[in-house]
């Protein structure tokens, strides 16, 4: 699949019940700006990898920074994916995961497209402890 660059409708986590269950059974990762919740999946998904981006209003007041934060970051992602989601499609394993913006600042999209490619191979790396 590397080399599909969409980001569906199907890759994209929503439902309450769905997010609910990443924040309560999910383990986390750290790494500046994002905070990562992922968990492990197998049945009942499609996608190898589904994703919910947040960016809080406690941090930025106006939606139209949230916007621009959440654009910047599907686009990172959007290019980047193929960096989990080969090692998910390796072995056959699937997960949900919501990526949390922490950062009190707007950051440019460079600044935000190499934290997410670093973030995504730590991903992968905790993902593979997690799935032994």
């Amino acid at each position: 699949m590397g080399g599909n660059q969409s980001f569906s409708k199907g890759e994209r986590l929503h439902g309450k019940d769905a997010i609910e269950e990443v924040f309560q059974q999910g383990k986390a990762i750290h790494m500046h700006p994002f905070k990562v919740l992922f968990l492990p999946k197998d049945e009942g998904q499609k996608e190898f990898s589904r994703l919910a981006i947040v960016v809080g209003k406690r941090n930025f007041r106006h939606a139209s920074d949230r916007n621009l934060l959440k654009r910047r970051i599907r686009e990172a992602y959007r290019t980047n994916k193929s960096i989990f989601l080969d090692s998910l499609e390796k072995t056959n394993s699937k997960c949900t995961w919501i990526l949390i913006y922490v950062s009190h600042s707007i950051l440019p999209y460079n600044e935000i497209r190499e934290k997410i490619i670093l973030t995504l191979q730590r991903l992968t790396n905790e993902y593979e402890k997690v799935n032994k």
